[in-house]
Formats: structure tokens, C-alpha cells, sequence
């Protein structure tokens, strides 16, 4: 299974390498955020449209704390294109949630799914 992922998987930005895991360890919270971004993108959208609007997010919202702060107009702006809007607004109210002073990151799949949108298959990918 290994070799078959080293011959052919896709490099996507939210997605990291070998050499990458170590830095991405560090700092879990921005990774397990630009995952989280990447995986509402991803619902329904093909993965082609998906790299654009995911690189263009992380300039305007690098962290969690810059997106709760966000105009929900800003937000439904960049997302524009990618349909299903109620995602972006629950990604923004999930990271007003997140960014709360006494609010802990979640770290378990257990711990995503009480982020608002968050699903099964969505907390266990941000998680794992």
C-alpha cells in the first residue's frame, strides 16, 4: 500500500510529506486547521477547484482566531463559487466557537464533532 501512495498520490497544499511531519507535529493546531478548511471545501467540490479557494482562505485567515474575527460577507465572498454556502458560515461560526478565551483546541474526533458543522467523517480526518 505504501509504495502504491509513493508511485501515485497528489501532492495538495493541506496535505503534508514526510519531511513536512515534523514542523506540521509542532504546530498541530494551524495543520489540523488548514485540514479542517480543506475537508468542508472539499464536500461535494472536486479537489482541481478546491486547491485555489483553499490557498487564497489561508492568506485571508491564516489561523482559526483570524477567521472568527472575519465579516461574514468576506467570507461568503471568497467562497463564492464553491456553492453550498451554509459550509463557509459553519466553518466561521465554528471558529468564533474555537477562538472563545476558555475554549480548548479540540484534539480527538470525539472533541471536533462538538465544533458546529462538524461531522463524522470530517472530525475524524481534522483529528487523525
Amino acid at each position: 500500500l505504501l509504495a502504491w501512495w509513493d508511485r501515485g498520490h497528489r501532492a495538495m497544499p493541506w496535505r503534508k510529506e514526510a519531511a513536512d511531519l515534523e514542523a506540521a507535529t509542532a504546530d498541530r493546531k494551524a495543520w489540523a486547521y488548514g485540514v479542517w478548511v480543506s475537508e468542508v471545501m472539499l464536500q461535494q467540490t472536486q479537489v482541481s477547484r478546491v486547491e485555489a479557494y483553499w490557498k487564497r482562505w489561508m492568506v485571508a485567515w491564516p489561523t482559526v482566531e483570524a477567521l472568527a474575527t472575519a465579516d461574514d460577507a468576506d467570507v461568503k465572498a471568497l467562497w463564492s463559487g464553491l456553492g453550498y454556502y451554509r459550509r463557509c458560515a459553519y466553518l466561521l461560526e465554528g471558529a468564533k466557537q474555537l477562538a472563545q478565551p476558555a475554549a480548548p483546541w479540540p484534539e480527538t474526533r470525539d472533541a471536533w464533532l462538538k465544533v458546529k458543522g462538524v461531522g463524522p467523517y470530517t472530525a475524524a480526518a481534522v483529528s487523525s
